[in-house]
């Protein structure tokens, strides 16, 4: 280092410097560039630059990602030997010495690769580049945190050179086909990010990237091909600044990371253009210059079009530039294809220019917004009716009389759309998603309603249960969707099962633009007595057992197209004796009764007593047997009833657990009435016992046959027999195995000729009851196999095998399974069993086939077997 000095002398005599010297030992100091001794005259001065050397530096070292910056700080006292006086003057300095570490950097990332290739379990991938000019030895070194790998001993990275670690090294080398995959970590990239750690041997840090799929960092990496490269190696690649989508589509792993590659000349309609049955554009995955006058913007995504409408001359740009419609987008860009959305992304070489002209949209019809050469473009349809306001996640539906379109809610526009609404024109892009294209208005002034038009909504509330001859009440909701004020004149009822009282409407009545206004009509029946048909309305849980429905059509007329509105009530019937079945029976998912918290009146024999240690409680058929035909009756009253004894009885419908029975009214007792006794029980419905475990068996008596048992008793006596259908279970409702002589003990393996019993419904589980012993037939002796009773998957056998295999797997327990093939790219060949299976053993054949039929290449393929709680992959050889 340099010391730079002045020496002046400000006496009236000649100054003579003799000897500069630094007693301290921090650092040494070389006076030959002085010549001393040294005259200075009066009045003069002198400058002088002295050499210094570290002679012990004390070093302490600080890390900034790309390299460590050693600062080295020297304090002493200069001593200078003149004729004048020892002069002491302190100095210091400093040295920042710069040393990169290894030159070992995290330069891409695949953390979630396009579906069009494969699963990510299957082409995730980490690429470490070495930044320096010397090979290093990256033996022991880890990749931590986000997923979990070391490299193995000997493991060297050349200089200038890339090494890969993937989540499957065997179908990440096949695809690309690489020979520099150092093998497979564990864990997996997550897809919305997080940190990977790079760390020598020694455990020290040497790089680390926390990345993102959003914000600074580039979104197009999840899941839409490109993958994350790091554009300037020795930059910091904690910046998101400094990494880049890559420009080859599915990355670059093990070779340079991508650059922009020129970009050709092509209109927006060239991009879009294709007799292509699939839709894709000619251009995917080229660069291409382009320039377009956008005309809608959404988050992160914004549609073009060329300044003369018409059909291929719009697509959407995936960006998070800031644009406004009417801007001229001039720039370069990638054409991907995005879930069957042609779309431009990765943009560079941009400009905008606000330009004076407005997109104008193209008038086709609702049938033709499902066509490919209109995706992306700005279009109008005319004269439309809304044919289903709730398709779900915001669509809906109309129709212009060509065919059905959806409409999205991408956009922030008022209009609730309602089944019925008629629309003078909507105007929007027309977005591809979910397998479906879609019209996406951009704001309110896209809809254009009609000078007045009214939609008519019934409240969703039931209409009321009255007596016979008094009013029942009509609660509508009336809506202008139209531009002016609409005049309701008259609301008529042309047929004559009803008539209506508007009075209270107080016509005519004026409702505003873009209002709504709530209405309540009286409704009498016209003649109640006419005509009584008894029909169960499954709209509602009634309170009462039978009604009447009434239905007709409600007129609306005023300064606007006349609106028909089908309207509904019912009128209350005394109750009935109703079956069982009407009692059990429910198209509803969670099989609760139809008539659940009633009090109802039935009829039935009983076909058992005595269940589940209640003396009173006993089972109830209809004599014709069938699905939905029992019922449990639960009583805290004695009875005497017997089996055989035909009752009416009269008590309220529980739901206990998820199992419908009879019980006690509240403050009251069931009733029961003996018709007659000894009458003969229905034959036992004769299932699978997979079918046992139905919602319209509950209650009922059935009967399986020729089974086995797959699990032996609990601690809760129940145990699980199967005929090959699936797994039923045996419940002890009535007696106990271990109280009949001889005491039955089921064993894995012994079979059955058959079981009967009531089913019912507990812990989730379904279970059949048998009466007494004699509802158990004959049995044979333990085949035990505990094999048969672990889920496994076994090899293939032939293996390697030329042109069939079979492949055989046990299940330990019934349930979904899916059983795969997949070549070495991760992509999937052949489904080759999926859906339910039941336990135990089974074999599936292959015939070297995919899901097509046609003949697959030699080569390894993997096979999976996915149970509700396993997966075992194994690898199979085709040797042709």
């Amino acid at each position: 280092a340099s010391l730079n000095l002045t020496f002046a002398n400000t006496g009236n005599s000649d100054l003579i410097i003799e000897a500069i010297t630094l007693p301290s030992d921090d650092f040494a100091i070389n006076e030959r560039d002085l010549n001393l001794p040294l005259t200075i005259v009066a009045g003069e001065s002198y400058n002088a630059t002295l050499s210094v050397t570290p002679s012990a530096p004390q070093r302490t070292a600080t890390r900034n990602r790309r390299r460590e910056t050693r600062d080295f700080e020297f304090n002493g006292t200069l001593i200078i030997d003149c004729n004048y006086a020892n002069i002491e003057v302190p100095v210091s300095y400093s040295l920042d010495i710069d040393v990169i570490p290894s030159g070992i950097v995290i330069n891409e990332i695949a953390y979630n690769p396009p579906a069009s290739i494969g699963n990510d379990e299957f082409f995730e991938f980490l690429e470490l580049y070495n930044n320096s000019s010397d090979a290093v030895d990256i033996s022991g070194w880890t990749i931590s945190d986000a997923v979990n790998f070391t490299f193995a001993e000997g493991t060297v990275l050349d200089a200038d050179s890339y090494i890969v670690v993937a989540h499957n090294a065997d179908s990440l080398s096949a695809y690309y086909e690489l020979d520099n995959v150092a093998g497979s970590f564990s864990g997996g990239l997550n897809n919305t990010g997080e940190t990977v750690i790079l760390s020598d041997a020694s455990g020290s840090e040497q790089d680390n990237v926390t990345y993102a799929d959003g914000g600074d960092w580039p979104s197009e990496a999840d899941g839409q091909g490109p993958s994350l490269e790091l554009i300037d190696p020795s930059s910091d690649n904690a910046n998101p600044d400094n990494w880049q989508i890559s420009f080859i589509e599915n990355g670059t792993p093990g070779m340079p990371n991508s650059s922009a590659p020129e970009a050709e000349n092509k209109t927006i309609y060239e991009i879009q253009y294709t007799e292509d049955a699939s839709g894709d554009s000619p251009e995917v995955g080229n660069r291409v210059h382009t320039s377009g006058l956008v005309y809608a913007v959404f988050d992160g995504l914004f549609f073009m079009s060329m300044p003369e409408e018409g059909a291929w001359k719009g697509i959407a740009v995936q960006s998070d530039l800031e644009v406004a419609e009417s801007d001229l987008v001039e720039c370069d860009a990638t054409v991907v294809e995005i879930y069957g959305r042609t779309t431009l992304q990765n943009l560079s070489n941009v400009t905008v220019s606000p330009v004076d002209m407005m997109a104008q949209p193209v008038l086709i019809t609702t049938e033709t917004v499902n066509t490919e050469a209109y995706e992306s473009v700005l279009i109008k349809v005319e004269n439309v009716t809304v044919t289903d306001d709730s398709l779900g996640y915001g669509e809906w539906e109309i129709n212009d009389g060509s065919g059905t379109c959806i409409v999205d809610d991408h956009a922030d526009y008022s209009y609730v759309p309602q089944t019925g609404d008629m629309i003078s024109a909507i105007t929007g892009a027309v977005q591809y998603s979910y397998g479906n294209f879609k019209i996406e208005p951009r704001r309110d002034d896209d809809f254009q309603f009609a000078d007045a038009a009214l939609a008519v909504s019934p409240l969703p509330a039931d209409f009321g249960m009255i007596e016979i001859g008094e009013e029942a009440v009509l609660d509508m909701i009336l809506q202008n969707i139209g531009g002016s004020d609409l005049i309701l004149e008259s609301v008529t009822l042309p047929n004559d099962d009803f008539a209506i009282n508007a009075r209270d409407l107080n016509l005519p009545l004026t409702v505003s633009a873009g209002a709504s206004y709530n209405i309540a009509l009286s409704v009498t029946p016209s003649d109640p007595d006419a005509s009584r048909k008894a029909t169960r309305n499954k709209r509602n849980n009634m309170k009462n057992l039978r009604e009447w429905i009434f239905t007709g059509e409600m007129i609306f007329n005023g300064n606007f197209s006349e609106v028909t509105t089908e309207v509904t009530y019912s009128l209350d019937l005394a109750p009935a004796v109703i079956s069982i079945h009407e009692i059990q029976y429910t198209d509803q998912a969670s099989g609760d009764s139809p008539y659940l918290g009633q009090t109802v009146t039935t009829t039935g024999l009983v076909v058992a007593t005595g269940f589940s240690n209640g003396a009173d409680n006993f089972y109830l058929a209809m004599p014709e047997g069938g699905p939905w035909s029992g019922i449990y009756v639960y009583q805290s009253g004695n009875s005497d009833l017997q089996t055989g004894d035909e009752i009416n009885i009269t008590a309220k419908v529980d739901e206990y657990y998820g199992f419908t029975e009879l019980k006690n009214p509240e403050n009251a007792s069931i009733e029961i009435e003996v018709l007659s006794s000894g009458n003969e029980l229905p034959e036992p419905i004769i299932l699978n016992t997979n079918e046992a475990n139905n919602e319209e068996y509950e209650a009922c008596l059935v009967k399986v046959e020729n089974v086995t048992v797959t699990e032996t008793q609990n601690n809760y006596g129940e145990w699980k027999v199967n005929d090959g259908s699936g797994d039923v279970q045996i419940d002890d409702g009535f007696f106990y195995l271990d109280s009949v002589d001889p005491v039955i003990e089921p064993a894995v393996g012994m079979t059955f000729s058959f079981i009967s019993g009531l089913v019912d419904f507990s812990f989730d589980s379904y279970g059949i009851h048998p009466r007494s012993i004699d509802d158990l037939g004959n049995h044979s002796d333990n085949d035990d196999n505990p094999e048969l009773f672990r889920t496994v998957l076994d090899q293939n056998f032939p293996n390697p095998f030329n042109p069939t295999t079979l492949f055989s797997f046990n299940l330990k327990k019934e349930g979904n399974i899916e059983l795969v093939v997949y070549n070495v790219k991760g992509q999937e060949v052949k489904v080759l069993a999926k859906g339910h299976h039941t336990s135990g053993e089974h074999k599936v054949q292959w015939n070297g086939d995919d899901q097509n039929g046609n003949k697959v290449s030699s080569g390894v393929y993997f096979y999976r077997l996915r149970t509700s709680d396993q997966t075992f992959v194994k690898k199979a050889l085709l040797m042709k």
